[in-house]
């Protein structure tokens, strides 16, 4: 790769390309080629001899033609693109993902977010590409408002920021999903962009669905207009989903909705770490250990791979630790002092605690559970074996 990488510029508009020009031209990291499309070219690449590190496309009123010229055009696989097209069009973006578009920008794209997305490309190109398989943790509440989703994205903030692993984190609540306030972004795609173009779907365009967080941290978030219930969702979509994010990213971490579905079966039955988050109350333990029963027994997830988080914890409670032990029969947990305070500036600010709090007591314990589950666990080829049996055994 060169020193510096060559951003193409391409379009029909000229008043658009001059401006995208004056933005790239201000790093100096980056060289820039502005390409304007005429004559009735459609080939986004017609006439460029030396093969550019990413395309920068404005999509014009063709742009059918544009993105199939590019999907047809053998010297563009491989090829990361910003693409920038007309608002209120879902079919541009979906198509333009399709073509291999990491990211999608409506007219007029924010110039920061659009230098921003443009870099984090750079960056990637110059890091080395993540082979194998990545690890999957699936994160749930034994009881209802117990922390699950906070800790799910601190977790995988840390990982990306402390551990400097390649992280996607994914809302599965459908339907009450809040992730993106907890990060402070604004999410343009969801995951119903994402399943209705899934037959297309490969880790190229997967990224460009993904919000990035400046810490490097991907987010597919579920918030969307459209109401997308878990049924609707095929396992086999649910599974190729799974399949591409787990070869393009080193960790995914899923935020699941306390309940035993479809589709939380499916993430729990192939996650190598399942995270129940309780808290200290009775509640809590009688769904805890519900949970566990389901998870262990139904879904046969090992039980060196199911973490128990007990967090808001507090030293002097009427239910101790040793109550908890004998109550679920495991011998440990993972523990997260209680912090009101922290907790709640933290999601009102939506700025994480590795952010905002690193020194404290909470953010330590956190940080223990990310390292925790930062390596890759033993493999579950077990699994498949213990749950066909678990259907002959007494319960």
């Amino acid at each position: 790769m060169k020193n510096k990488p060559m951003i193409l510029v391409a379009g029909r508009d000229k008043q658009h390309l001059q401006a995208m020009g004056r933005l790239f031209c201000d790093p100096s990291e980056l060289q820039v080629r502005i390409h304007h499309m005429e004559n009735g070219h459609t080939d986004p690449l017609y006439g460029i001899t030396v093969q550019p590190d990413i395309l920068v496309l404005v999509l014009s009123a063709a742009w059918e033609e544009e993105l199939r010229a590019l999907r047809t055009r053998a010297a563009s696989q491989g090829l990361p693109m910003i693409a920038i097209g007309p608002a209120g069009n879902t079919q541009v973006m979906r198509r333009a993902m399709q073509a291999g578009a990491r990211d999608f920008f409506t007219h007029p794209a924010p110039p920061e977010e659009l230098l921003a997305s443009t870099l984090q490309i750079v960056k990637d190109l110059h890091s080395p590409a993540v082979t194998g398989q990545g690890v999957l943790t699936a994160v749930i509440n034994g009881t209802n408002g117990s922390g699950a989703t906070f800790l799910a994205c601190n977790i995988a903030h840390m990982m990306t920021v402390h551990s400097g692993i390649k992280v996607a984190l994914m809302d599965m609540d459908l339907q009450f999903g809040n992730l993106p306030l907890y990060l402070d972004m604004n999410i343009r795609n969801s995951l119903s962009e994402v399943f209705a173009a899934v037959d297309q779907l490969d880790g190229v365009a997967l990224e460009g669905y993904m919000g990035k967080h400046p810490s490097g941290l991907h987010l597919l978030a579920s918030a969307s207009e459209q109401v997308l219930l878990p049924w609707e969702i095929s396992e086999k979509d649910l599974n190729r989903l799974l399949d591409i994010s787990l070869q393009t990213y080193e960790h995914v971490v899923v935020d699941l909705p306390r309940q035993i579905d479809s589709l939380t079966s499916t993430v729990l039955e192939r996650a190598h770490h399942v995270i129940i988050v309780m808290q200290e109350s009775l509640t809590s333990i009688r769904d805890a250990k519900r949970l566990l029963q389901i998870v262990q027994r139904d879904l046969a997830v090992l039980d060196e791979n199911i973490y128990v988080v007990v967090n808001r914890h507090q030293d002097k409670n009427a239910i101790s630790l040793a109550d908890l032990r004998d109550a679920l029969k495991i011998s440990s947990f993972l523990l997260i002092p209680n912090d009101f305070k922290r907790v709640m500036q933290s999601i009102n600010t939506g700025v994480p605690l590795f952010e905002s709090e690193k020194n404290a007591a909470i953010t330590k314990a956190v940080l223990e559970v990310a390292v925790k589950l930062s390596g890759k666990p033993q493999t579950q080829s077990q699994n498949i074996l213990r749950r066909a049996l678990s259907y002959f055994l007494p319960h």
